[in-house]
């Protein structure tokens, strides 16, 4: 028995040796009323002759040995034919019976019988019943002449398909169940090297032109087991990292793959087929995005039987070296990562539903890539969230705090904001033999550090993986050091400082979008964010009964952000000033983060100056700010409006000028600045229509401009030197200088105000 590969049909007496029938043979030879006529000829079920010598079912050569084998050995008979006949299937006749099983599919894969005689008989009934009904042709026996062969091939193949389905569900299932309650790892996630080049109007040597094309890095490669319940970040993660090393060896390079130059693909159906991902598929398991794949037929049905995922890392070339292959000769660079002519075009599949593009983005920017170790995407489906971070901590290893939870308020006159009380929660956080552990292997082995609950630490604050909520939101717990200077008789008063001083820039980053959207200017502004929204302060009620795990009185708790070593900490400015244009021109962010700085410093009347401004892009490439500092005059208190005293990061009106001299200088080459007409002294039209909040004594008098105040300009009562900028990656990450002597309100003299714009 053969199977014609174009029309799908078996015909019992057709040489082994052909892989189409006559029928097929000859009408694809043929084009437009040709071919058509050709199909509409009968057709022997046998051997596949068709014509004028066909007046039934089959021929007369085939009807001549159908009754030889009628006669000699009934059981030999085809069940096609036994069908056609009314006689009974047997076991040995039926076991050939149709075998439309996919190429890709191994011999264990095969359609049982019955299904094969479920898909006959519906392919059969619907060539010889339903056409000729709805035509009008009652025919009672052969074929019609006028059936839409057309149709009838998608309806078995969209049977077969289904059935196919069907049989790989049942057979996953039962290997679901034999595995069940085991460590077996049974998903490989195998992770290929792309790139895309840099084109010619870059700088590239020898790359080309089109934008959104991929190269394969070959050798390249890595594969790894995983279990059900791991997360698809964390595998990600895990491959990503062994990708590197694989890359920097082969190669001998030192590069460091980061978030916002690479992006994840998943292969389709072939090579030159992928799938972009979308950023919410990132945050379910390692199954369920499995099963995602199977259901959307991205993936072949031999994938499928070895639970195989195939993906692809590609990193932007631009990014990656921003400046090394310009210089480079041709014969320098390796052959794997030279550029080799393409087609026009790359078909692409788009995982992203209801988003489909016939040509993959090409930038970082553009490509829907998404973080690490993130926590922005909430759960959705009824079975229980799934945790981008963290994986291996179950929330039965976590460990329960009860705690009074404290919000805060500023309203548009920026008034000393005070704390709300609310009522009694619970948060489960990392354990601190979990978190200390990791603590220790931050700096050495920074990539087991990011599989414990430790997210990252600074002079004075450590952060600690947490959970809260109905949803088991993701949070960063934290907290003052067991050793902090604060701790015994200040630590109420400074992790309220932390979020009041959140809530207050956040504030005023609503009204510098506010002030662009009345200027008509929102368009042009990058978007950035203050992670403000969800965080609070808790004041913990069970320390007693946690003794081991050192838990503080008080705590703080945001969202928690993108963390992992490949997500790294963007930095616009430290304590005492911004980060030069002139160092990066280019960087729209920067120049947004200037702006924002000088906005605060200009709508507040001089009062407060925003610094050390830094954070961490989201899921969604919005960049958030995390922990940012501010300085403060005599006049406006933000923090302790009573004893008028100063957290130990405010400098005072020393800081105020320090942050604004490191940005005036610059001002009027800063695009945003002017669009936003902050770019002078007055009042900008902005500030007529509308009243800043904050009113400076009119007894205090303007101050001649002054360039680089160094410390010999304080007022020489014990103000702490300035600290130096530090970075940090997370909420808490943040080297903070060692805690300089709180003070109360200091006497600032009339020629060390701070000075107006340039004035």
């Amino acid at each position: 028995m053969t199977v014609c590969d174009e029309c799908k049909e078996d015909f019992p007496f057709l040489s082994d040796t052909r892989r189409l029938c006559l029928q097929c043979t000859e009408s694809m030879a043929r084009t437009g009323p040709e071919r058509v006529s050709i199909l509409q000829k009968n057709q022997c079920k046998g051997c596949s002759t068709y014509g004028s010598v066909v007046t039934g079912k089959i021929c007369n050569t085939c009807d001549t040995k159908l009754g030889e084998l009628l006669a000699n050995d009934p059981n030999s008979v085809p069940p096609k034919f036994c069908r056609f006949l009314g006689l009974p299937i047997s076991n040995e006749a039926a076991a050939p019976a149709h075998t439309h099983t996919p190429t890709a599919v191994n011999e264990d894969n095969l359609l049982d019988s019955q299904a094969n005689d479920v898909i006959e008989a519906a392919a059969e009934y619907t060539n010889t019943h339903c056409t000729a009904q709805r035509m009008g042709n009652k025919i009672a026996t052969g074929f019609s002449q006028g059936v839409n062969r057309n149709l009838a091939r998608a309806r078995q193949a969209k049977a077969e398909m289904n059935t196919t389905q069907a049989i790989l569900s049942k057979r996953r299932a039962a290997a679901d169940s034999h595995f069940a309650g085991t460590k077996e790892k049974r998903y490989t996630l195998i992770l290929n090297l792309y790139k895309f080049p840099r084109p010619l109007d870059e700088g590239g040597v020898g790359q080309i032109t089109t934008r959104g094309r991929m190269e394969k890095i070959s050798d390249v490669v890595t594969s790894h087991p995983y279990p059900r319940d791991t997360s698809l970040r964390s595998a990600l993660m895990d491959c990503m990292i062994a990708l590197m090393d694989t890359f920097n060896s082969a190669y001998q390079l030192s590069v460091t793959f980061t978030m916002d130059s690479v992006s994840f693909f998943a292969n389709g159906l072939s090579e030159q087929k992928y799938t972009s991902l979308n950023p919410n598929h990132m945050d379910i398991s390692i199954h369920d995005f499995f099963e995602y794949l199977c259901a959307q037929s991205i993936i072949s049905n031999k994938d499928q039987v070895n639970r195989h995922i195939g993906m692809r890392l590609v990193y932007d070339e631009a990014s990656l070296f921003p400046s090394t292959f310009t210089t480079m000769t041709p014969s320098a660079i390796p052959a794997s990562l030279s550029s080799r002519k393409r087609k026009s075009s790359v078909p692409t599949e788009h995982l992203a539903i209801g988003n489909r593009a016939s040509q993959a983005p090409r930038a970082s920017s553009s490509i829907p890539s998404v973080s690490l170790a993130s926590a922005f995407a909430r759960p959705t489906k009824k079975t229980g969230p799934r945790f981008a971070r963290l994986n291996s901590i179950q929330t039965k290893d976590l460990i329960e705090v009860k705690f009074i939870k404290y919000t805060v308020e500023v309203d548009d006159r920026l008034e000393p904001p005070d704390l709300i009380v609310g009522s009694e929660d619970v948060m489960h956080i990392a354990p601190f033999s979990d978190w200390s552990e990791g603590q220790k292997l931050r700096k050495d082995k920074p990539f087991l550090a990011a599989k414990s609950g430790f997210i990252g630490e600074g002079s004075n604050k450590v952060a600690v993986y947490a959970r809260h909520g109905e949803l088991e939101s993701e949070y960063a717990f934290i907290r003052l050091k067991i050793d902090s200077a604060y701790t015994v008789n200040n630590e109420e008063w400074y992790i309220s400082c932390e979020l009041k001083l959140l809530a207050i820039v956040d504030l005023l980053k609503k009204k510098f979008y506010e002030r662009a959207e009345l200027l008509g200017v929102r368009q042009i502004l990058p978007a950035f964010d203050v992670n403000f929204d969800g965080a609070f302060i808790g004041r913990v009620l069970n320390a007693d009964s946690h003794e081991s795990e050192h838990l503080p009185t008080y705590f703080l708790a945001t969202r928690l952000l993108p963390c992992s070593e490949f997500d790294k900490l963007k930095k616009y400015g430290g304590i005492d000033g911004l980060k030069p244009l002139a160092s990066d021109p280019t960087n729209r962010m920067l120049k947004m983060m200037h702006a924002f700085t000088h906005f605060s410093f200009s709508y507040t009347k001089e009062c407060f100056i925003v610094a050390d401004l830094q954070g961490v892009s989201d899921s969604k490439k919005v960049f958030k700010v995390i922990d940012p500092q501010c300085h403060t005059n005599t006049v406006y208190h933000p923090f302790d409006n009573i004893s008028k005293r100063h957290i130990y990061w405010d400098h005072g009106d020393i800081g105020i000028q320090r942050v604004i001299a490191s940005h005036l200088h610059e001002c009027g080459s800063n695009e945003i600045c002017k669009a936003l007409q902050i770019e002078d002294g007055e009042a900008s039209e902005f500030e007529r229509l509308s009243a800043s909040p904050i009113r400076r004594p009119a007894q205090i008098k303007k101050k001649t401009q002054i360039t680089s105040p160094g410390p010999e300009e304080s007022d020489g009562k014990g103000e702490a030197d300035p600290k130096a900028d530090k970075s940090s990656s997370s909420d808490s990450d943040r080297d903070d200088p060692q805690p300089a002597p709180v003070h109360n309100t200091r006497s600032v003299s009339k020629t060390s105000r701070p000075y107006r714009h340039g004035k």
